[in-house]
């Protein structure tokens, strides 16, 4: 799967062929569409790539509306403080405190992840990815989580005080 964004909207796409597909691809899709855990999805999808451009800029989350249904399946930015780190399967997951919420960031792992050694607990990262909502059974949204495509899209900004516990005595 991968996600597809115009101006106006984001998509999740599911299909078995990804030849060619890249990021930022321009990609005709069709498929069936369905409803995904949360939006729209379009499953068992037919692509072509018709061309190769830039991505598009991320759009800035502010801590003033951090929960945006409207950015699901957007290309987002985030600053936050890394507060814990782990590997659940291939897939890395990292909690980000950005202002008063607790998110959780996520990417595959690949082969050799040394840029996940150098990004210590603490550290104030910048991530860009895919904003996905999070919903209840209701499918009403209640959080979000950012899907990193890899740890080219995490930048670390401030590396952690080296002010700690056992260095104080």
């Amino acid at each position: 799967w991968f996600f597809l964004q115009d101006t106006n909207d984001g998509v999740q796409v599911f299909t078995s062929e990804r030849a060619g597909i890249k990021a930022g691809s321009q990609v005709r899709a069709a498929g069936y569409p369905a409803l995904g855990s949360y939006g729209s999805v379009l499953r068992d999808a037919v692509c072509r790539v018709e061309g190769q451009g830039e991505m598009p800029e991320p759009e800035i989350l502010t801590e003033a509306k951090p929960l945006d249904a409207q950015l699901h399946g957007r290309w987002v930015q985030v600053d936050g403080w890394l507060l814990d780190c782990n590997q659940i399967g291939k897939t890395e997951v990292l909690k980000i405190q950005f202002g008063n919420r607790i998110v959780d960031a996520s990417h595959l792992v690949p082969n050799s992840s040394a840029a996940s050694r150098q990004t210590q607990i603490g550290s104030r990262v910048r991530l860009t990815g895919v904003y996905s909502v999070l919903a209840d059974e209701a499918r009403t949204p209640v959080s979000f989580q950012i899907l990193v495509p890899g740890w080219q899209q995490i930048q670390v900004l401030q590396q952690p005080s080296w002010w700690k516990a056992e260095h104080a005595v």
